[in-house]
């Protein structure tokens, strides 16, 4: 073939033509950064962080190790409440039951969620148990007490 081009042009074209993948792989890095710093804006624009204080009262995400759930089809999400019984730095956090009773080792603070229980107590005085209701009579007994029952 008359129109072969030298090796030493080869060579030097190849190179000519590496350096604008340069130039091109910088330019694509660049954009890159540009759209992760818009993206972490938007996110932190929009998330709140999520911090405890010790005494507090949380609930635990009850998460399977593996897989998905596999309990009863309408079991709670979240399990609970614990105390807050030591806050480590990075967002751990050392519970204990509502007793106080039984320690649960540290727990990322992604896993918890703020209590809010209808007898909500002080965290100054600790966490009392709410009190037990008593069993309603028989159902029956009462509506005949009422006269809601014809015979």
């Amino acid at each position: 073939m008359a129109s072969e081009i030298p090796f030493t042009k080869q060579m030097q074209l190849r190179l000519q033509e590496l350096d604008g993948m340069d130039e091109k792989r910088q330019a694509a890095q660049q954009n890159l950064e540009l759209y992760q710093a818009r993206m972490t804006r938007a996110y932190e624009k929009l998330s709140r962080p999520r911090t405890f204080k010790k005494g507090e009262l949380v609930l635990i995400l009850r998460r399977p190790i593996i897989g998905r759930h596999h309990g009863p089809k309408f079991a709670p999400n979240w399990e609970g409440p614990y105390a807050i019984k030591k806050v480590y730095d990075g967002g751990a956090y050392l519970l204990v039951d509502a007793e106080g009773k039984h320690q649960i080792s540290p727990i990322n603070g992604t896993y918890l969620k703020k209590y809010y229980g209808q007898n909500y107590p002080d965290t100054s005085q600790g966490y009392q148990k709410p009190k037990k209701r008593r069993p309603q009579t028989d159902w029956i007994e009462s509506c005949d007490s009422v006269g809601l029952l014809f015979r």
